[in-house]
This record gives C-alpha cells, structure tokens and sequence, in this order.
C-alpha cells in the first residue's frame, strides 16, 4: 500500500512500524546483500578519502530508502503497474 501525503490524520499511520510479509523479508534481503556487496567493493578498492565515505554513507541512504518503498509500495512484481502490458 503506498503512502499517502502525510498529514495530521495519517501521522501515526506513516511513522509506525509495519512487519514485512515473507515475500518482502525474501527480497530486503537479497537488496541488503547487494548493497553490502557494492560497500565491500568501496572498502577494499577504493582509496580513504571523503568522497569514500560519502560514498557509504550514500549506500547507507540507499538501503533506507529501498526499506521504506518495500515496505509501503510492496514488492516490485506483485502490483499491477509492474506487470508487463500486452500492448
């Protein structure tokens, strides 16, 4: 279910915790493990510095962000406007 504009009526509804069903725990783990994957390969060749860490913290960003859509817009696949149309 997406999320709505955030107001005084749905305040409590846009910040409480929503437990992920079996399937969205399936895919915000293979995510997560991309992700971890695209920071190892920032750690181990990509020189310390700023701009690596901006970098991570980005990635960090990334995963929240990819967290929040799982858990309010679904699983990509599972709603109508992902099925390919027959046009």
């Amino acid at each position: 279910m997406p999320l709505p504009e955030i107001t005084l009526e749905n305040l409590d509804q846009a910040f409480d915790y929503a437990p992920w069903n079996q399937e969205q725990q399936s895919v915000g783990a293979e995510y997560k493990n991309h992700l971890k994957e695209a920071a190892r390969t920032l750690l181990v060749h990509v020189p310390r510095s700023p701009l690596r860490t901006r970098a991570l913290n980005m990635l960090a960003d990334v995963r929240m962000l990819g967290n929040a859509a799982i858990t309010h817009e679904g699983v990509a696949g599972s709603r109508k406007e992902d099925q390919p149309s027959n046009s």
